[in-house]
């Protein structure tokens, strides 16, 4: 119930399990588990961090969410890509030091 939920809205988003566990904090071996079915029940931190990461609410993810009243949330823009790794130096740095 709870996984089905959580697949549909990572899927909705384009993000891998992986990528989900990485913006939740949370092991991927626990995405797998909820969206397997293997995994029902979560406590209230971990629904928490899941529906944050998804740009939901917890109802949303337990079904009780009231189609007929509130529309589906609006899904967050992307986060912005950090850079990876040891930043450069500039160029004008590099010139400097010559």
């Amino acid at each position: 119930m709870i996984g089905e939920k959580i697949a549909e809205r990572r899927k909705e988003l384009g993000w891998t399990p992986y990528e989900l566990a990485r913006r939740a904090g949370l092991d991927v071996a626990r995405i797998y588990e909820f969206e397997r079915g293997d995994k029902t029940d979560c406590t209230v931190s971990t629904a928490r961090r899941i529906a944050r990461a998804l740009g939901c609410g917890m109802d949303y993810l337990a079904e009780t969410w009231d189609m007929s009243v509130d529309p589906p949330p609006p899904l967050p823009p992307p986060p912005p890509r950090r850079p990876r790794g040891r930043p450069r130096k500039r160029l004008a740095e590099a010139v400097a030091s010559d």
